[in-house]
């Protein structure tokens, strides 16, 4: 999952799954770039199922991004 932003200063960016601060591991990376935040999941499992937010501040404030990830049993 990614969010593109666009903004003249620095921004803070976190990431949340199910409202709680995303701990990167050996499956679980987030990578920032200048206008692009991405949350990639190797081997995806039951487990990562949920709800996953970017929010984004700067001086003018903040915003979010949410979407939802469903993983189904095969």
């Amino acid at each position: 999952m990614f969010c593109e932003y666009e903004s003249e200063e620095d921004v803070q960016v976190v990431c949340y799954k199910n409202r709680r601060v995303i701990q990167e591991s050996h499956r679980i990376v987030i990578i920032r770039e200048r206008r692009i935040t991405r949350i990639i999941i190797k081997r995806i499992e039951l487990e990562d199922d949920g709800e996953y937010t970017v929010e984004l501040r700067n001086s003018a404030g903040k915003t979010e991004s949410t979407g939802r990830v469903t993983v189904q049993d095969q």
